[in-house]
This record gives C-alpha cells, sequence and structure tokens, in this order.
C-alpha cells in the first residue's frame, strides 16, 4: 500500500502500512550505501506525479530523467522542476533520505 498523496499531504512515514519507506531505503542502499551505483543517465520510467523514487539516485548521476505516459503526471513534475511548485510537500521525504544517507 502506498501513501496517499494530494494537495499538500506528506507521507506518514510511521504508518505499519506504509511501503514508501521501504522504497526510499531500498533506494538509498543502491544508490548511496551498499552498491554505491553512479552513472550518466538515471531513467526512471512511469514515474507519475513523484519525485521520491530517484532522491537517492539524483546526485549520482549526471542526468535524472523522469518519464510518465499520462500529461497530468508530466504536468506536476515540469512545474515542480520549472518553478518549485508541486501539490506535494517533498519536505519530509528530503529529510528521511538525507536521514538514511547520513546527511543533514
Amino acid at each position: 500500500m502506498h501513501c496517499v498523496l494530494s494537495s499538500k499531504q506528506v507521507c506518514h512515514f510511521e504508518h505499519s502500512q506504509c511501503v514508501t519507506p521501504w522504497i526510499l531505503h531500498a533506494s538509498c542502499c543502491g544508490f548511496a550505501t551498499q552498491y554505491d551505483i553512479r552513472g550518466d543517465i538515471l531513467v526512471d520510467v512511469g514515474s507519475g506525479p513523484t519525485l521520491y523514487q530517484v532522491m537517492s539516485g539524483c546526485e549520482r548521476f549526471d542526468r535524472v530523467i523522469l518519464s510518465d505516459f499520462l500529461e497530468v503526471n508530466r504536468k506536476v513534475l515540469q512545474s515542480w522542476l520549472q518553478e518549485g511548485k508541486s501539490s506535494i510537500d517533498w519536505t519530509a521525504y528530503f529529510k528521511y533520505v538525507c536521514e538514511l544517507e547520513g546527511r543533514r
């Protein structure tokens, strides 16, 4: 079960059925801590309107490409990238990833 995200909601990481902390931890292990995966381009296919799945990889790749079939999802990502605006507050996600990676 993914956490429901809509209109300025954030994930409740402590919720027992929320898989988001597991996804962030697995990404951190793969990209940052355990395997140290790096490269030129990281492509996330089917990103949806979210970016948490590539947070640990963004500093280990020269380019990160988020893609989605639905235009509405691409517009959400473009709005965040170009204007810093999002219907989702990503602060808790970035803080969580930084803690996993041992950064502040």
